[in-house]
């Protein structure tokens, strides 16, 4: 059995970088730093700030995975917002993890024809 695992502490405080399994990513365009759960966390601008990850990085996995993240919306969106996206929306594959206008969590993952 295949396990992949990432992290992502958040515990730099400062900067535009944080340490993603070993490798440096970039945090865009900006971000401040707060008090988080265990050392530091990441405030978006909750409009274009987001963590992209090289695709290499993680693959679409064929069997079962888990996903664990911690976030607190200060308000929530006008439209789905994700959380955690690989997806490719041409070929309906993939998996979302999203929060609606309503603060509702949704997962939808890619069977290769439709969205579920």
């Amino acid at each position: 059995m295949l396990v992949e695992s990432f992290f992502m502490p958040f515990n730099e405080g400062k900067g535009t970088k944080t340490t993603f399994s070993n490798d440096i990513v970039s945090i865009e365009p900006t971000c401040d730093w707060v008090e988080g759960v265990e050392g530091s966390a990441v405030l978006l601008n909750g409009f274009t700030s987001r963590i992209i990850l090289p695709h290499e990085k993680i693959s679409l996995t064929k069997g079962s995975f888990t996903f664990d993240t911690w976030f607190c919306p200060i308000s929530f969106p006008k439209s789905p917002c994700p959380i955690i996206s690989r997806s490719d929306e041409k070929q309906h594959q993939g998996f979302s993890v999203y929060i609606d206008a309503r603060g509702r969590v949704f997962f939808q993952i890619g069977d290769g024809e439709k969205w579920v």
